[in-house]
């Protein structure tokens, strides 16, 4: 049976993968913080025994999902909400107002609460006024940069 190699392409997409992977496990396990710096690029690529192009590419899309932030000229900081993924609850207003102690509304907010990592995401709650479910919580939603909205009817 002949063996496969991958193309040069998919090989450095794999290893840019790995750059990306390593740089966000040092972050979620503490090793660097909000505003800390990282390590230069050309330093990375020696820790990880990678090209420093490779862990450019890695870097650049830690850039792209808000995890890291590039200073040109100056270095890579690690974001103030590094990997945190804010999320919506959007609940109508009843269930603020005059159901606020019902059981179900707290089985409600812990069920929600409880399917997601507390390391990886922010769930905030928001509540809206019968048909006014975009004026109360739109500008909310995208001042927050909410990436996930659980809605509730």
């Amino acid at each position: 049976m002949a063996s496969i190699t991958p193309s040069s392409s998919s090989s450095n997409q794999l290893k840019s993968d790995l750059a990306y992977r390593e740089v966000l496990d040092w972050i979620r396990a503490g090793q660097y913080n909000a505003g800390d710096r990282l390590p230069s690029e050309r330093e990375m690529a020696q820790l990880l025994g990678l090209n420093h192009l490779t862990v450019r590419r890695g870097l650049a899309r830690l850039v792209e999902e808000g995890i890291i932030l590039k200073k040109p000229n100056v270095g890579n900081f690690v974001a103030e909400n590094a990997g945190v993924i804010q999320l919506a609850m959007v609940l109508p207003e009843y269930l603020h107002g005059k159901l606020a102690g019902h059981p179900w509304t707290g089985l409600l907010t812990a069920g929600a609460c409880s399917g997601f990592d507390a390391m990886q995401y922010s769930l905030s709650t928001l509540f809206y006024k019968t048909n006014r479910l975009w004026e109360d919580t739109g500008p909310a939603l995208m001042n927050a940069e909410v990436r996930g909205v659980l809605l509730v009817p």
